[in-house]
């Protein structure tokens, strides 16, 4: 109901989702990640599109999933267990890194929400 108000006021939105089993059974069937540079942490993006159980229509959706940097670290892309991921539901058409930039520069406002 949150996002139908928004998307039928022609608002756009940018909010965290929660990371489920259904939401990662989904996001572990893509194989193209976008590469992001970053100095300490190895962060790849995705877009997709996805429906929540609780949705009654899909919505896009961009994904982060971040490692930290270690010496020698590319054995290590391929195991799942060292990557942290994140995931975002929104209305905007930015790359997932934007997605991701600019959620992570408000998402303290909801603590005090």
């Amino acid at each position: 109901d949150f996002y139908d108000f928004w998307e039928s006021r022609q608002i756009g939105y940018v909010g965290k989702l929660k990371w489920t089993s259904r939401l990662a059974q989904q996001v572990s069937e893509c194989k193209h990640w976008t590469h992001f540079v970053d100095e300490d942490w190895i962060i790849e993006g995705i877009v997709l599109f996805y429906k929540a159980s609780t949705w009654h229509k899909t919505r896009r959706v961009a994904v982060i999933r971040k490692m930290q940097r270690y010496a020698d670290d590319h054995p290590l892309l391929e195991l799942d267990t060292f990557w942290q991921y994140e995931a975002m539901v929104t209305t905007e058409s930015w790359e997932a890194i934007d997605v991701w930039r600019f959620y992570n520069q408000r998402c303290c406002m909801e603590n005090y929400i």
